[in-house]
């Protein structure tokens, strides 16, 4: 007992833990119950254990002290318990420190590592400093890839790619003189080409001048089907449009992006999350280095979830505004960047709750104002009164009142079966008028005009006709449906049908019922199915 507790001592001044302190007390405790433990039991012990006299009389001590025995075996037995408790405590702190140890060693180690690293020749130090930034740019590259997996949708381009090209004698004219006496040659006097003449200069001076050194808004203005969306398309991707706004970035970097909104597309098409989406899309492929910048927030998230899961980013509606927000602001890296923003069809955004018109042209508005004159925004709608004030009047191009000439053109060209040169003007021009700028209009009456000259109508009396149809394009087509027979509406009413159907999803079982009602119009009807889908 006595070498037990002698060994729990410490020997020497040492700073102890407070574990450590307790089990030396305890250890001094034991110490001093182990000599009474001694002391009682030589006390009790017959001097001659030969003697039966004094052997009985230890017997009758053992009892007269039985009581101070098992006190200090009691004694002893909690201070068993007490030490095997702060024995376990200070292993469990030995285990712990031994990982510290391993901890430390491993860190020295690389320590090590290094030092031998700097002492490598500069070839060997070049080739590993070129591994790590391998790495880096790699993952760099995957962080990009997601956020820009997380902004794109399938039906992004989609309106835009069905977009027509412009026609070289209708909307090219804009940006360039060198199409102007070609675009006149059909002109019947001097004065009107002229005029002509004037009327392009000034609306070109209008667009050119806002593309090389304007700010904020330029409107396009126009009906339905009067070709906002050729013209914006024409302009956003035209040579000349990027030579004049890089004279107006001077030496910051111009970036460009378009959106065109589109109301029978997919929800995305429609809605102003889609236009946040989009244009973000744009703006970073083009521009990977602004990532970082307009998703500070997210750039870390997308490291981590390539590492732990490889999955793709989600970003919602109100990171991607707040996202384009940053990039459109003069703040940061955007200082370094001149942004000319395209975006076709306002009135094709499905108002909601969250977003109405109004909404959609005060952010317009909030992204040009603001920013410094960095961003400025070319935009096309129909002439609704929520866009009424996007712009200023030498902003401003209505377009519905500039296509006159060219729809004259155009129905010249169609109607060529008419002989009678006074007839032929008489309908040429009831049609432009009649039309008020929409080519849709004109291509459809243009259409149903030389049909019934086919069919040996009299020319004379169509102008009657003409002035009758109704101005709006939904109107007309109502028209037309409701002056057919009974019999030629139902069979417009099958066409229209399928038709529509076949437009609206690409799923294969949505197919196969298109495909069986084209089937079942080509028996009944005597439409042949290539025919039937010569639309698309």
């Amino acid at each position: 007992m006595h070498d037990f507790s002698d060994r729990l001592q410490v020997k020497g001044p040492r700073s102890l833990a407070d574990s450590e302190q307790d089990l030396c007390d305890l250890a001094n405790e034991c110490d001093i119950a182990a000599g009474k433990i001694l002391t009682l039991i030589e006390r009790i012990r017959p001097q001659d254990t030969s003697s039966i006299l004094q052997t009985y009389y230890s017997i009758w001590k053992r009892a007269f002290y039985r009581e101070d025995m098992l006190a200090l075996e009691a004694r002893l037995a909690s201070y068993r318990s007490r030490i095997q408790l702060q024995l376990i405590d200070l292993t469990r702190d030995a285990r712990d420190n031994s990982a510290r140890l391993q901890e430390i060693e491993s860190v020295i180690e690389k320590l090590r590592a290094g030092v031998h690293l700097c002492s490598l020749s500069d070839s060997v130090k070049e080739n590993v400093e070129k591994l790590v930034r391998v790495s880096e740019i790699r993952l760099e590259h995957l962080a990009q890839v997601s956020i820009l997996q997380g902004l794109r949708f399938d039906t992004m381009y989609h309106h835009y790619d069905m977009v027509c090209e412009a026609h070289k004698k209708t909307f090219r004219w804009i940006l360039s003189d060198k199409l102007d006496e070609r675009c006149n040659a059909d002109c019947p006097n001097r004065q009107q080409k002229e005029s002509s003449l004037k009327k392009r200069r000034g609306i070109r001076h209008q667009l050119t001048q806002w593309l090389s050194s304007g700010s904020g808004v330029f409107h396009f203005s126009a009906k339905l089907g009067a070709g906002k969306s050729t013209l914006m398309k024409m302009v956003a991707s035209n040579h000349e449009t990027q030579k004049l706004l890089e004279t107006w970035a001077g030496y910051k970097t111009l970036i460009c992006a378009k959106f065109f909104f589109w109301n029978s597309g997919s929800e995305q098409q429609k809605s102003i999350s889609g236009l946040y989406l989009g244009l973000l899309h744009e703006v970073l492929s083009a521009h990977p280095e602004l990532r970082a910048h307009a998703f500070s927030s997210l750039w870390e998230k997308a490291h981590t979830s390539l590492r732990l899961h490889g999955e793709r980013m989600h970003i919602s509606p109100s990171e991607a505004l707040q996202g384009l927000d940053r990039l459109l602001q003069d703040t940061g890296p955007s200082r370094h960047y001149r942004f000319s923003l395209f975006v076709d069809g306002l009135d094709e955004l499905q108002e909601m709750t969250e977003c109405s018109h109004l909404d959609l042209t005060k952010r317009l508005y909030s992204w040009s104002t603001p920013s410094s004159g960095n961003v400025k925004i070319c935009v096309a709608s129909r002439p609704l009164n929520a866009f009424s004030e996007m712009a200023p009047p030498q902003q401003t191009i209505c377009l519905h009142d500039l296509t006159k000439r060219h729809m004259a053109l155009y129905v010249s060209g169609k109607l060529q079966g008419i002989e009678d040169d006074d007839i032929l003007a008489s309908i040429s021009k009831a049609i432009v008028e009649k039309a008020q700028g929409i080519f849709f209009w004109t291509a459809v009456v243009a259409k149903d005009i030389r049909e019934q000259i086919a069919n040996g109508n009299d020319p004379e009396n169509l102008i009657q006709q003409i002035n009758q149809l109704p101005e709006e394009i939904n109107d007309l087509f109502a028209h037309i449906l409701h002056s057919l027979t009974a019999r030629d509406q139902r069979r417009a009413y099958q066409v229209l049908a399928v038709l529509l159907r076949a437009q609206t999803d690409n799923r294969s079982d949505l197919m196969t019922i298109t495909v069986w009602g084209a089937a079942m119009i080509e028996e009944s009807q005597g439409i042949p199915y290539p025919e039937l889908f010569s639309a698309f």
